[in-house]
């Protein structure tokens, strides 16, 4: 299954059991790049993001370890996310908010 989130430049950023995780950088409204925690159901292979998005998963002005991608977030892990790539993740069921 794969689900878009927003409308208008998709944008890959990994996959969940094989499903692509698209959201669209071009959605209306600042609200979409609001850190939203969440905790991974499943786990999330997160390729880099396009050139110009705006913080990885788990930036949330912490100092965190190995931020380089792409790389595998383990199912259980709690990270914070852009708003649009939560969302992507929730509407997959790989995540749930916190």
């Amino acid at each position: 299954m794969s689900l878009t989130i927003g409308a208008g430049n998709p944008v890959t950023l990994g996959t969940v059991n094989g499903d692509p995780v698209i959201v669209n950088s071009t959605y209306a409204g600042d609200q979409m790049w609001t850190p939203t925690t969440v905790t991974l159901t499943a786990d999330y292979l997160r390729d880099q993001a396009p050139s110009g998005w705006p913080f990885p998963p788990g930036m949330t002005g912490t100092a965190a370890p190995d931020l380089e991608f792409p790389k595998t977030l383990p199912a259980g892990t709690t990270l914070a996310f852009a708003a649009i790539e939560a969302a992507a993740l929730i509407a997959l069921g790989a995540a749930t908010n916190v």
